[in-house]
């Protein structure tokens, strides 16, 4: 060995040759099953004989392991019986030895219902790669029912989400009536479905009404799918009240009722309550952003990210720059609270009419300051007057563009953050006057009549400011990032409070490194976005893959790089898209 090879190296040489010893002795061993060499068992299928080893079939498949390993009839037993095509037998027995097989259109759905019946992970997953490729308006219902046969998650996620996408061509396809109940129930009430009208979704119950067998007792179950409320008041009277089926129905008729009466809102608890489906919604939920300086310019901009197509539309620009400004979204508008220009103001942007306007003012200069939105009103904290850092905390109340003193932090700070769960508001980190970041985290319950005063608790495991935070999925909250100190390099660390544990632990780190950028979460996934990165601002997205505890870059980007962006998650009208997204 050359004397500048590394352990690392050595480790993949050995590796590697590790690795052709096995396929070479795997090898031997499949010509030994041809030749009948050494082989313990047969395996009989349509009067075809195969010679194997139990050693291998054992372990290569669960199903074969539990046969030979157990006090099972078969244990001893040297022919084994498999209700299985010859052929298929043959591709089964070649996987085993080999790791590989011909799978192709003819055999792929006789290949997965075997191998999930014998157990061989390895190959299920291989047929149902090899499936997700052949998914058309043809194939699409009879792969998500064989998903669903053969326990193939990612399979079936696949498959429905295609359903979902392409529904109105499924329809033509007399697959549909294949489908049992529960399979077209878990399709039709999927928000995502994609249809042209609602209409699309009546006629494929009535269709599906139509298969095999008396369907009568499930018709009740999938009408209360339907979203009457996008039905014309028309096409209810005239089209579906005089469908026997609903006019046999008690239940659908006192659907078909409220929907006449515009009753809805306050239908009683018994009586599901059916929001339009997205794609037929004259909103759609975007990530918008407010604000934040980009190569020394301090933006007044106002972008809208929609998740749907991954593209930035322009909204109504604020009235002035903004920087280290705070943005909440309260009932429907968002909130631009103080900042460097605008310090005491309260600015409100209205989605519906695309205009801002001024709706209060703070009683002193807030600058770094922090907030969230909890029962209807909206809870300013901390931050800077211009010169002195404050624990001071105001509650604004949108229903009348009021303010309130509420209860004071128990420690002074600027450039903190804050989230709002089970509620109770959590102020978290920050730094002092003299920017010293801080791990203090502290939480108040604003409705507890014993009192409404913060109590610290565990404190951050590092020191920081300027961070961002947001509540996760699971109920833990989450905060990534941030300065510390007078260090100009931001921290890529991230870490996660446990309302249970009542403890702070580290989770993975940022992908890359970010200071002054911000987070929220949308369609229950959580980016955090631009920043400072490397003394640099940043255009770049992330997001968090909760299950697997890792970020991953987004393919979209800001259209710009940006730090002392602020951004939050808000119904945006669908004829605001699309809007040139550049700098003001």
């Amino acid at each position: 060995m050359s004397p500048t090879t590394n352990v690392q190296d050595q480790s993949l040489i050995c590796d590697e040759a590790e690795a052709r010893y096995c396929v070479k002795v795997l090898q031997r061993l499949n010509t030994f099953r041809y030749q009948g060499l050494l082989c313990d068992v047969t395996i009989t299928a349509e009067d075809r004989d195969f010679a194997a080893h139990k050693g291998i079939l054992s372990a290569s498949s669960d199903y074969f392991q539990a046969l030979f390993t157990t006090a099972m009839i078969e244990k001893n037993s040297e022919k084994i019986n498999l209700d299985v095509s010859s052929s298929i037998v043959n591709e089964l027995l070649t996987f085993l030895y080999t790791g590989k097989t011909d799978i192709n259109e003819s055999n792929v759905v006789e290949l997965l219902v075997a191998a999930d019946y014998l157990v061989i992970h390895e190959l299920k997953e291989q047929c149902a790669d090899y499936l997700v490729h052949l998914l058309s308006t043809v194939t699409c219902i009879k792969i998500f029912s064989l998903a669903l046969q053969c326990h193939c998650p990612v399979l079936r996620v696949k498959a429905e989400r295609f359903i979902l996408c392409n529904f109105v061509s499924v329809l033509e396809s007399e697959d549909l009536q294949s489908l049992d109940c529960n399979q077209l129930e878990c399709i039709l009430k999927n928000g995502d479905l994609i249809v042209n009208s609602e209409e699309d979704v009546y006629e494929a119950i009535l269709l599906w009404m139509n298969g095999y067998g008396d369907r009568k007792p499930y018709f009740e179950r999938l009408f209360s799918h339907i979203r009457l409320c996008s039905l014309s008041e028309d096409f209810v009277m005239n089209i579906i009240e005089n469908e026997p089926l609903v006019r046999q129905s008690s239940a659908c008729m006192s659907l078909i009722h409220q929907r006449l009466q515009s009753t809805f809102a306050n239908t009683d608890d018994k009586v599901q309550v059916l929001q339009p489906r997205k794609c037929l919604r004259k909103e759609f939920q975007g990530l918008v952003v407010v604000g934040g300086k980009s190569e020394g310019k301090v933006l007044k901009d106002t972008l809208v990210l929609n998740p749907n197509d991954k593209s930035w539309s322009a909204l109504a620009p604020s009235e002035c720059e903004r920087e280290e400004h705070l943005v909440v979204a309260c009932k429907g508008r968002l909130y631009v609270i103080g900042g460097m220009k605008r310090s005491q103001s309260i600015d409100c942007y209205d989605p519906s009419s695309n205009i801002w306007s001024t709706v209060a003012h703070l009683p002193e200069k807030a600058i770094t300051s922090a907030g969230v939105c909890l029962d209807g009103k909206i809870f300013i904290m901390g931050g800077k007057n211009g010169y002195e850092t404050m624990s001071w905390v105001q509650c604004f109340d949108p229903s009348n563009n009021q303010l309130q003193r509420s209860a004071p932090m128990t420690f002074p700070r600027k450039a903190l953050c804050a989230v709002a769960l089970d509620g109770e508001i959590y102020a978290i980190g920050g730094c002092t006057c003299d920017n010293d970041s801080l791990n203090v985290v502290e939480k108040m319950n604003p409705n507890r009549h014993d009192g409404n005063e913060w109590k610290q608790i565990s404190p951050l495991r590092e020191h920081r400011k300027y961070a961002c935070a947001e509540v996760l999925a699971n109920k833990k909250i989450l905060v990534v990032g941030g300065y510390q100190g007078t260090n100009q390099t931001a921290l890529d660390s991230c870490e996660v409070y446990s309302t249970e544990t009542k403890e702070w632990q580290m989770v993975c780190s940022l992908v890359l490194p970010r200071a002054a950028s911000a987070m929220a979460c949308i369609d229950n996934q959580l980016y955090v976005v631009g920043g400072r990165s490397d003394r640099r601002s940043t255009d770049t997205i992330e997001y968090y893959d909760e299950d697997n505890n890792q970020w991953c870059m987004s393919p979209v980007t800001l259209p710009y790089p940006c730090a002392w962006i602020q951004c939050t998650v808000l119904d945006v009208p669908k004829t605001l898209l699309h809007g040139t997204a550049q700098t003001q």
